[in-house]
């Protein structure tokens, strides 16, 4: 994968990874973590998800989108295009941004990825990547439920407004098809997992894989609480 900001790779999809805010991280599990304890666990997470992306054979680049400045560094360390825009007003709007941004620069597809899934391998970012045959093709990533949306693939200027969020894969799918695009459900399993609630961490540490995350969640004594 080439991350370089100047020399942009028009040519294949980028990954766009919006991050909140390190002291807004993770509220849904502010009942059973401490902010220390969500703030390690999302920098585990985003470290995770980093690691899959610079894994993946299939990107041309990498926008960490965000209002935290304090991630600039990251970014400069993933050798990442750092775009900053405010998150707590909606993670569709960042991604929107982010969007336009890299249109403007050259880029030609866009995959996004969330920061929170830390079962994400770079050959699933490859099959996600691979099903973007045409410009009026259209790829959605479902959450384990099967009513959200944890990833979009498409080509830009997107089609369709982006509406993350509860339901959002229905909103998402019929948006598209009233487009006339070509729309894929591909359904993930480290993209699927989104840590955001008591159950989805049991979930995970079910999967006994090497990652940052587990890792944190074994050392730091969370685990056995569960």
């Amino acid at each position: 994968m080439t991350l370089a900001t100047g020399n942009v790779d028009a040519a294949s999809p980028w990954a766009i990874l919006p991050i909140k805010s390190m002291r807004s991280a993770k509220q849904r599990l502010r009942t059973i973590l401490t902010a220390p304890e969500r703030q390690s666990l999302f920098r585990a997470m985003v470290s995770d998800v980093l690691a899959a992306i610079g894994q993946s054979t299939g990107l041309g680049g990498l926008a960490i989108v965000t209002r935290d400045p304090s991630l600039r560094s990251l970014a400069r360390h993933a050798n990442a295009r750092f775009i900053q825009c405010d998150l707590d007003q909606g993670q569709s709007l960042a991604v929107a941004t982010a969007a336009r941004t890299l249109g403007a620069e050259g880029v030609t597809r866009v995959v996004t990825i969330p920061g929170d899934v830390p079962l994400l391998t770079g050959t699933e970012i490859d099959s996600l990547c691979s099903t973007l045959e045409h410009e009026r093709t259209m790829s959605l990533v479902p959450n384990r439920d099967g009513t959200g949306t944890n990833s979009i693939a498409c080509s830009l200027p997107c089609a369709i407004p982006l509406s993350f969020g509860e339901l959002s894969l229905h909103r998402h799918l019929t948006a598209a098809r009233n487009r006339g695009l070509q729309t894929h459900v591909v359904r993930l399993p480290g993209l699927s997992l989104d840590i955001d609630v008591r159950s989805d961490v049991v979930e995970f540490l079910k999967h006994d894989v090497s990652t940052a995350s587990r890792t944190f969640l074994l050392n730091s004594g969370i685990a056995h609480r569960f």
